[in-house]
């Protein structure tokens, strides 16, 4: 574990010291960033790259709320942190937040295409002309 009396810089102490007494609020208020140190806390963890910092406070705040979240429904838990729809309530989740119903089926038309469209057709090959070309001339 951390011993946090240890860390000289007063924010580095302050960020280890949010996730210490205060394990169930936002990532920010569980951690963050010291410009001087250059070390990011994530909860309990420290983070010296500023860009796996963010990383992770954005999975760690995906994290806190499915897990307050699955108090209500575990499957809608689980569909928070795989951006999916929870088969049970049939909620849809994008970065961790339910999708309104007209941006979850734009997300349906994105992932597989317009939903009123016909699936593309295959684009003819050099041999299936030549094919055609002799079913024509026969």
């Amino acid at each position: 574990t951390l011993d946090v009396s240890r860390i000289d810089c007063r924010t580095c102490r302050t960020n280890a010291e949010r996730h210490r007494h205060q394990p169930t609020k936002t990532p920010l208020e569980t951690g963050g960033w010291c410009d001087v140190c250059k070390v990011g806390m994530v909860g309990n963890v420290a983070l010296r790259n500023r860009q796996d910092f963010e990383a992770a406070s954005r999975e760690f705040a995906k994290l806190l709320v499915a897990v307050q979240t699955a108090r209500r429904c575990e499957m809608c838990a689980a569909a928070m942190l795989y951006d999916s729809q929870c088969p049970v309530c049939k909620i849809s989740y994008k970065d961790g937040k339910p999708l309104k119903p007209a941006q979850a089926e734009g997300e349906a038309k994105t992932a597989d295409g317009p939903a009123d469209e016909a699936p593309a057709t295959k684009e003819p090959t050099r041999s299936d002309e030549s094919r055609r070309s002799d079913e024509v001339t026969e």
